[in-house]
């Protein structure tokens, strides 16, 4: 049976094992992240002439599919605000990924929101572009591993959108 001394030592204890390891992690986190941070505009936060520090982060990017395999690439980030921008707009971010799998794919996306002054007007979109070399084993369930050949399709796609807010906030 435990005794009230036994039972506060307990509570303590699981109070200490449960938060201080999940600060320590975070903070390891944020050290980790830090050293992919790379910032485009230290000058004019030094000169005052900007408020926010733009930045680019980098991250290696490992990914598996049945249909590509293993992929190995890079993304970025590039987090900004635009000239000018109030303090109430929110961060733009362009993301960039290549990636090289390999069945010898080759893929690069972008998925972008660029918010511009006081959010009035929102770009955003995607961009895409591949090189996806499958086998095609014709039409049919009764198609065999003989009759297989090689297609390669290349793709490209872009989708841009301008939003333009038309009530005010």
């Amino acid at each position: 049976m435990l005794t009230n001394h036994s039972l506060r030592t307990y509570l303590l204890m699981s109070i200490i094992f449960r938060v201080f390891p999940t600060l320590y992690a975070q903070q390891f986190l944020e050290d980790i992240t830090q050293i992919f941070e790379f910032p485009t505009n230290r000058k004019a936060i030094v000169n005052g002439t900007a408020t926010y520090e733009n930045k680019i982060v980098l991250a290696p990017i490992i990914s598996y599919k049945p249909t590509t395999n293993l992929g190995i690439g890079v993304g970025a980030k590039y987090l900004f605000k635009p000239k000018n921008a109030s303090t109430d707009t929110r961060t733009s971010n362009i993301p960039l990924s290549a990636i090289y799998t390999l069945n010898n794919q080759f893929i690069f996306f972008s998925s972008y929101t660029v918010f511009l002054n006081k959010e009035k007007w929102l770009i955003k979109g995607n961009g895409i572009y591949s090189i996806f070399p499958i086998k095609y084993f014709g039409q049919g369930g009764l198609s065999v591993d003989e009759n297989a050949f090689d297609i390669t399709y290349d793709n490209i796609l872009l989708e841009p959108l301008l939003l333009r807010r038309i009530r005010p906030k």
